[in-house]
């Protein structure tokens, strides 16, 4: 901890413009504790920490503004967004020679930059107990760029991706005999994520990214007791999603050859029951 104390404001409104919709705003001010010691890359990094250190750096800042339009009528949901947030006091390293490995590295405050963009939401509910259909579509459009950590100019977050398009199904059905059978499709693509050249100082974009999930669960009747029989596949196609390359080893050394970052697992198959069931001991 870094032993300082902050004040941390909050704003929000709403304003009605009709029976079923209304705009709204929100204001806020957050600080966070920088990760010392849990966050890996501080050791990655040969980082030096002391008393001294943490006893001059201050809390990492972001003050955000969303702007919020929605409406509602009879399970039909539509909203649009638009968000502005600016980064300060983002923990940077002090410059170091790149090629010097044994180089102690150490920290400032001098870190800042800034998220903005707008999302479109649309849901159309007509679920109920008896089963029914659930809609999901949802656009973001994402502008990020950070001066942070090792990254000594403003590079946009790897973390970060422009364009996210995300589209959900779920269909419930009650059957004659009261048990209850759910499918669900998920289907989720984004452009590419940005990845870093850090000795050449070149920053590049992976392919898009494109995410498939089917699932379903079944919930039969059970007198004094319950069950349910879930799956889920993800990916069943096996599209080799990939998020760039690493040219850096895990001591911060440098690779012979980028090793291409991919998820655990290129398709995934889960299959799961869950149940319980009470003893009425009086019969």
């Amino acid at each position: 901890l870094i032993d300082k104390s902050s004040i941390s404001p909050r704003f929000s409104s709403a304003y009605k413009v009709g029976k079923n919709s209304q705009f709204s705003y929100a204001y806020g001010k957050f600080f966070q504790t920088p990760d010392f010691g849990f966050d890996q890359w501080y050791r990655q990094h040969n980082i030096h920490i002391d008393d001294n250190i943490i006893a001059a750096l201050e809390f990492e800042e972001s003050t955000h503004h969303i702007f919020n339009y929605e409406w509602t009528v009879k399970g039909k949901t539509l909203r649009f967004e638009i968000f502005d947030k600016q980064y300060d006091n983002l923990i940077l390293l002090e410059h170091c020679d790149i090629d010097d490995i044994f180089c102690i590295k150490n920290l400032n405050n001098d870190g800042f930059g800034y998220s903005r963009g707008a999302e479109l939401f649309w849901r159309n509910n007509q679920s109920s107990d008896d089963g029914g259909q659930d809609i999901w579509i949802a656009y973001s459009y994402l502008d990020s760029k950070r001066e942070f950590k090792e990254y000594n100019e403003e590079v946009i977050p790897t973390f970060s991706s422009t364009h996210k398009l995300t589209f959900i199904y779920k269909n419930g059905i009650k059957l004659s005999n009261g048990s209850g059978l759910n499918s669900s499709l998920a289907v989720t693509a984004t452009s590419g994520y940005p990845y870093y050249d850090i000795w050449n100082k070149i920053q590049y974009e992976s392919d898009p990214y494109l995410s498939l999930d089917i699932g379903g669960s079944y919930l039969p009747n059970i007198e004094n007791g319950f069950m349910v029989i879930f799956f889920n596949i993800s990916n069943p196609f096996g599209y080799r999603n990939n998020f760039g390359y690493n040219y850096v080893d895990y001591d911060m050394s440098p690779l012979d050859l980028p090793e291409e970052k991919l998820p655990s697992s290129l398709r995934s198959f889960f299959i799961g029951c869950f149940m319980f069931f009470s003893i009425d001991k009086d019969k």
